[in-house]
């Protein structure tokens, strides 16, 4: 009777043994005592594990193990009892943070074949997810596939640590379906979710799959950047990018887009879409609040944006500052090109000869081109056409010099000929007045000079021409 009392108490304290400890990385370590007719601890074995489970209780981890390791050193346990010991001495590994410990004595329980398909797959888990917490995520997997073969029911959890360990390993194909299963099998869905299923869908390639899920992380958590972020780059490796632009114009208007790298993209986007002018209006006010750095190269965008919005009162200032800064051929080129634009072809001549002696200019003979446009524009035009002649040099450039120095040598000759005939016509008329007044009747007031010549009132006209006899001056004798 009393053996039956011993023995009906150690079963109650077995069967009360389902423990679960829910400490990291183990997300449900669960030891089972089994109840089956034909698995049954004999009376001095049950006393033995009782005392020692009650040295647990109190917390005397090291005692237990002690006891447990004699018991198994006794090699008197039958195989059942031998599991049972094994699966308990590697309950107090774990408390005694010796997880490899716990993983020997649980594999060694299941080798023997004695617990029962439910306890040894619940060993199988709980070993599987410590040794993925130590880094041996082959063989964690591997423990938690074979229990899960075995009809093991997969948890949110376990889903969640087998997705984590194959995306260690890079193995995504393996690790796709526990992510999702994670996902689905997730009664609070965490960021955590969100973010192991988008790794896998990214590491894929799966790019629909992306899309979808960003789009609802960027819903869930609004105040996440790089959600956004990854939404426009998304957008923009599909080539929609007037919804990747839409995108980062949200992130700015909401205070989220704050570092240079960024805020450059964004005007960058601006002008890819067609609005040079707001993207120079932002990147003004972004340089000028100090978030995106002045560097030539940035001002050398923002002049580019104001250039192409025709804004050249604006360029103009960047244009100065940058190539006054690097001394670089080609901003100073720019800044003729800006100063020509505006009609300052002096200034602009100035700049672009500056350019070409600074060097660095990619194609100097366009440079020298540019130089005589700016000397035609004032007028200048044999200067014009000695800078065409200097850019026939360069082959690229000879055939627009070429076409300019003979449109000037037709437009110099057409001036000249024009210049004659005005010539020629005073001339003409001024000889016409000359012979009417010859063939009048000179008057009391007729003036003559001393060799009896008769001198003229010339017309204010003829006196470019003619002295006051009437005779053709030096540089227009022989004219017509």
């Amino acid at each position: 009777m009393m053996g039956q009392t011993r023995h009906s108490g150690l079963t109650g304290a077995l069967s009360a043994i389902a423990l679960m400890l829910t400490a990291a990385p183990v997300s449900a370590l669960e030891v089972h005592i089994a109840q089956e007719d034909s698995q049954v601890l004999r009376p001095r074995v049950g006393d033995q594990i009782l005392r020692y489970i009650e040295a647990e209780q109190e917390g005397l981890w090291r005692d237990a193990a002690n006891g447990y390791t004699a018991m198994l050193e006794e090699g008197r346990l039958e195989p059942f009892e031998h599991a049972t010991v094994l699966q308990l001495r590697g309950r107090v590994f774990y408390e005694l943070d010796d997880p490899l410990g716990a993983v020997s004595d649980w594999r060694a329980a299941v080798a023997l074949n004695a617990l029962g398909p439910e306890t040894e797959n619940t060993l199988r888990l709980n070993a599987g997810q410590l040794l993925i917490g130590e880094g041996d995520y082959a063989a964690g997997t591997q423990l938690i596939e074979t229990a899960l073969a075995l009809g093991a029911p997969l948890s949110g959890d376990i889903a969640m640590r087998m997705a984590q360990a194959y995306g260690q390993m890079s193995d995504y194909a393996s690790g796709l379906p526990f992510a999702r299963q994670a996902f689905d099998l997730a009664d609070n869905r965490q960021q955590s979710h969100y973010s192991l299923l988008l790794f896998y869908f990214e590491n894929l390639g799966l790019e629909e799959d992306q899309l979808d899920l960003i789009v609802d992380m960027v819903e869930l958590w609004p105040e996440e950047k790089r959600y956004w972020t990854r939404w426009a780059a998304l957008l923009g490796r599909q080539d929609r990018v007037e919804e990747a632009f839409n995108v980062n114009v949200v992130m700015y208007n909401n205070g989220l887009l704050t570092e240079n790298d960024e805020l450059v993209r964004l005007v960058q986007y601006y002008a890819y879409n067609g609005y040079p002018f707001r993207a120079g209006d932002i990147l003004s006010r972004e340089i000028n609040s100090g978030r995106v750095e002045g560097t030539p190269q940035n001002l050398r965008m923002l002049a580019s944006y104001w250039r192409q919005a025709r804004e050249w009162d604006r360029a103009l200032p960047v244009l100065h500052r940058v190539a006054t800064t690097t001394g670089f051929g080609p901003d100073y080129e720019a800044l003729g090109e800006a100063l020509y634009q505006r009609g300052q072809f002096a200034e602009a001549e100035v700049m672009f000869v500056q350019a070409l002696e600074q060097g660095n200019i990619r194609r100097p003979g366009d440079t020298m081109t540019l130089v005589g446009n700016a000397r035609y524009e004032q007028h200048d035009f044999e200067g014009a056409i000695d800078a065409f002649e200097r850019a026939l040099s360069w082959e690229y450039s000879r055939a627009t010099a070429q076409g300019w120095i003979d449109f000037i040598e037709r437009r110099i000759a057409i001036i000249r000929r024009g210049e004659e005939l005005v010539h020629v016509t005073a001339i003409e008329r001024c000889e016409i007045w000359l012979e009417a007044e010859r063939r009048s009747v000179p008057t009391d007031d007729t003036e003559f000079t001393d060799d009896n010549r008769r001198v003229f009132e010339l017309p204010s006209e003829c006196g470019t021409y003619f002295n006051r006899v009437g005779e053709r001056l030096p540089d227009w004798v022989g004219y017509l």
